[in-house]
C-alpha cells in the first residue's frame, strides 16, 4: 500500500474550460449570467441545475450540445506531463467530476489518456432520446450529482496517501478527505475560511498550473531548512512597535500617526520605515529614539503565537535546520528568543546588523546556503509581508505566506507562495508534508 492516490476535478482543472458553463452559455445565452449568479449565492446547486434547467432543453439541442463540448475540450497546461510523471511514480490518477461522461470520454480519447473516472452519465437511446443518470449521487447531501467525498472516502483506503486537485465549490468537501489538497486560489481561500478548518488535518497548497504542481510534489519531504521571519510570523509585538514609532515622532515634535499608517512601513529596515514618516534629516534621530523606548519594553509586550513552540519542537525533532532572519536588530531578536525560552530551538538568528544587507536583499540566505551546503529547493522562508515574499523570490527559495500577523493573502499571492496559512495549525500541516 505504498502508492499515492491522486484525484483530479475535471472542469476547469484537467480541462481548461468548464464544459458545464459552456453548455449553459449556449442553452441560455440571455440568462446564463443570472443562473451563474444564483450558483454563487447558493440559491441553486449542480444537481438542481441538471434536473431543472439542463434536462428539459437536451432533446432539441443534444446534437448542438455535442458540438459545444467538442469545441471546448482543451487540456490544461502541463497536465499531459503531469499524467506521465504520475505513471512513472506509480501513482494512481483518477478523475472525479460532477459533469458528464460524454465529454470526459471525448477528452480522454482526444488526448490519448487512460484515466479511470467517476461522473454523472448521459445515455443516448437514439438521436433524439437520452437519459441522465447520477450513479454516485448522495441522497443525504443533494448539492452535487456526483458525491466526490463519498467516492474518495471509499477508494483512498487502498492507498498510503491521497492528494486531491480542484478549482470549484464541488471540490471543497473532498479536499477534507485528502491528506494534501492543491486548489486554485478562489476555492482555496473559501476552504481556509471555513469555520471548522482548525480541526482539519489536510495540508492546503496553491495550484498555479500542472507544471508547478509537478515541481511542488518533488519538494515533499525534501526541505532541510526552515527559516522564519519574526514579527507577525512567530510573535505578535505590534502594539509596542506602534507605540515606539509614535513615541519617537512625539519626541521630535511631530504629529503621531494612526496604527494603520505605521503598519504600512513595518517590514523593511527601521530606517526605511522612518524615511516614509519623517523628513530625511530626522530619520537617524527617529531610529535612535524608537530603539531606546522599544528596548525597555518589548520583551514584556511581545507575545508568542499559539502553537509556535510546538511547531519549532516538531522541526527540531525531525533534525531540520531552523533559522530566523529579521530586519529587527539581531540583539533584540536574540534577547526576545531567550526571554521566550526558544533560542535553543534555532540553529541561527540573523538580524539587521549581521553584516548583510537587510531584506529583501538575498545576501543572508546566500550565506546560509553556503554555510550549511543547501540548495535553494531545500530551503523554505516563512513570512507575513511583501518584504518577505520579495526576499524569498530574490533568494530563489520556497516561500510560505502566513496571516497570523499583518499578512494579507491578496498582497502575498503575487509572490507565488506554496500556501497561505491563516494560523499555526495550517502552517504545521503544510510543513509536515514538506520537511524531511
Amino acid at each position: 500500500m505504498a502508492r499515492t492516490l491522486i484525484a483530479c476535478d475535471f472542469d476547469g482543472t484537467v480541462n481548461k474550460i468548464d464544459i458545464g458553463r459552456a453548455i449553459s452559455k449556449y442553452l441560455f445565452p440571455d440568462t446564463w449570467k443570472d443562473i451563474d449568479s444564483k450558483f454563487k449565492k447558493g440559491l441553486i446547486n449542480n444537481f438542481e441545475f441538471y434536473s431543472k434547467y439542463l434536462k428539459p432543453h437536451f432533446s432539441k439541442n443534444y446534437q448542438e450540445i455535442k458540438k459545444v463540448i467538442s469545441k471546448n475540450l482543451r487540456i490544461n497546461e502541463g497536465f499531459k506531463e503531469f499524467y506521465s510523471e504520475s505513471l512513472k511514480r506509480g501513482d494512481k490518477l483518477i478523475i472525479l467530476s460532477d459533469g458528464f461522461d460524454i465529454y470526459i470520454d471525448a477528452f480522454l480519447k482526444k488526448y490519448n489518456l487512460s484515466i479511470d473516472y467517476f461522473s454523472n452519465r448521459i445515455t443516448e437511446i437514439d438521436e433524439k432520446t437520452f437519459s441522465l443518470a447520477y450513479p454516485f449521487h448522495c441522497l443525504a447531501c443533494p448539492i452535487c450529482g456526483t458525491c466526490k467525498s463519498k467516492i474518495l472516502e471509499k477508494i483512498k483506503k487502498n492507498f498510503a496517501r491521497t492528494i486531491y486537485i480542484g478549482d470549484g465549490d464541488s471540490d471543497i468537501c473532498p479536499s477534507f478527505q485528502s491528506e494534501v489538497f492543491f486548489g486554485k486560489r478562489k476555492v482555496l481561500i473559501k476552504i481556509l475560511n471555513t469555520e471548522d478548518i482548525a480541526n482539519i488535518n489536510s495540508a492546503f497548497f496553491y495550484l498555479y498550473d500542472f507544471h508547478s504542481l509537478n515541481q511542488n510534489l518533488k519538494k515533499f519531504n525534501k526541505i532541510k531548512c526552515v527559516i522564519f521571519d519574526l514579527d507577525g510570523t512567530l510573535v505578535d509585538g505590534f502594539d509596542i512597535i506602534y507605540e515606539s514609532f509614535n513615541f519617537a515622532l512625539k519626541q521630535m515634535g511631530l504629529k503621531t500617526v494612526p496604527n494603520y499608517k505605521i503598519r504600512k512601513v513595518i517590514g523593511p529596515a527601521l530606517s526605511e520605515g522612518f524615511k516614509r514618516l519623517v523628513p530625511e534629516h530626522l530619520v537617524e534621530k527617529g531610529v535612535r529614539l524608537y530603539r531606546e523606548y522599544y528596548k525597555e519594553r518589548y520583551l514584556q509586550r511581545t507575545l508568542l503565537f499559539e502553537g509556535i513552540r510546538e511547531l519549532l519542537i516538531m522541526l527540531k525533532d525531525r533534525k531540520i535546520i531552523v533559522g530566523l532572519i529579521t530586519n529587527k536588530k539581531g540583539n533584540f531578536a536574540k534577547d526576545l528568543l531567550e526571554y521566550l525560552n526558544l533560542i535553543k530551538l534555532f540553529d541561527f538568528v540573523m538580524g539587521a546588523e549581521e553584516g548583510f544587507l537587510p531584506k529583501p536583499h538575498g545576501d543572508s540566505i546566500n550565506h546560509i546556503k553556503e554555510k550549511y551546503n543547501l540548495s535553494s529547493e531545500e530551503i523554505v522562508y516563512i513570512g507575513d509581508s511583501s518584504i518577505d515574499g520579495e526576499f524569498a523570490n530574490k533568494s530563489k527559495v520556497n516561500f510560505l505566506s502566513v496571516g497570523m500577523g499583518l499578512g494579507k493573502e491578496k498582497e502575498l499571492y503575487k509572490f507565488k507562495p506554496l500556501s497561505f496559512c491563516y494560523n499555526t495549525i495550517q502552517l504545521r500541516n503544510v510543513l509536515d508534508k514538506l520537511v524531511i
